[in-house]
């Protein structure tokens, strides 16, 4: 049957220059209790309606190899990085949200420019297949950020800015949120080359059964 040995021989070209299924590991930084606060005037925690949120995704190569990204911009010594750079970086967004205004803090506004009064430090590593931890901090006249993961699976983030990163109750004052980590591997996406030969498999049963129908 030379179609169908044709089709055997296309869907192998594809496979010889694909690689396996894709799977991203995900690690999801879930606040718990209400964004705290001291009040102005008593000095009293008070709740306030800022909330953290944020992701990091690795691919599933870099989480069983282990990895560790670590950076430092800011000074004359640790310029911004470029964008081949920021390309290699696994995604992560850092968000602060209230009502209905977001504030991402992602790898380009942590890395991607140099600020002279910003002193950014980033750190994520993990042992192979282990827990992560992390570490990013935005030093500024007026403003903190600050954001740790522990190796037992929980984080705690700091926040405050007058000018810099402003956001509702976390002005005068520093916020304070914490939560736990989540992680997660989302079902692996099939290369073009596996659907192929699902291809060659679905169309060589129909054309043998169209062939046995006419005998």
């Amino acid at each position: 049957m030379k179609w169908l040995r044709n089709l055997v021989i296309a869907a192998a070209a594809l496979t010889a220059t694909a690689t396996g299924a894709r799977a991203d590991v995900i690690f999801d930084f879930l606040q718990v209790g209400p964004t705290m606060s001291a009040d102005q005037g008593t000095g009293y925690p008070v709740a306030s309606e800022t909330q953290f949120s944020g992701r990091l995704t690795v691919s599933d190569e870099e989480y069983a190899a282990g990895f560790n990204f670590n950076y430092q911009v800011g000074s004359a010594n640790n310029p911004a990085l470029s964008a081949a750079e920021l390309a290699a970086l696994p995604d992560l967004q850092l968000a602060l949200t209230a009502g209905g205004f977001q504030r991402v803090f992602d790898n380009a506004y942590l890395l991607g420019y140099h600020n002279p009064i910003f002193l950014v430090s980033y750190n994520f590593s993990a042992e192979p297949k282990g827990a992560l931890e992390a570490f990013v901090t935005i030093r500024a006249p007026g403003s903190l950020f600050r954001f740790s993961v522990r190796e037992e699976g929980t984080f705690t983030a700091e926040f405050g800015s007058d000018d810099h990163f402003p956001m509702p109750g976390c002005i005068a004052d520093i916020c304070n949120a914490q939560g736990i980590v989540t992680v997660s591997s989302p079902t692996a996406v099939p290369e073009p080359a596996s659907m192929a030969l699902f291809g060659v498999g679905v169309v060589g049963l129909g054309m043998i059964r169209r062939r046995r129908a006419q005998a």
